[in-house]
């Protein structure tokens, strides 16, 4: 199901829709993603609560390699 589908059904019956969103090493790395990211959701009346923050397989592996 698009996103186009199922956001207009739930904002219809008050549903709450968590999204996840991938994070790659490299913005793991990044000092200022915390901050990206706050600026993101505040600019698109995104409530934190809202999404889950996934962790990439690669950043495990490269991880796990040191």
């Amino acid at each position: 199901m698009l996103p186009a589908e199922f956001i207009p059904v739930a904002e219809e019956t008050g549903r709450n829709i968590t999204v996840s969103i991938n994070i790659s090493a490299k913005q793991l790395r990044d000092l200022t993603f915390p901050f990206k990211l706050k600026q993101l959701l505040e600019k698109h009346g995104v409530e934190s609560s809202s999404i889950k923050l996934e962790i990439t397989e690669s950043l495990l592996i490269l991880e796990s390699d040191n």
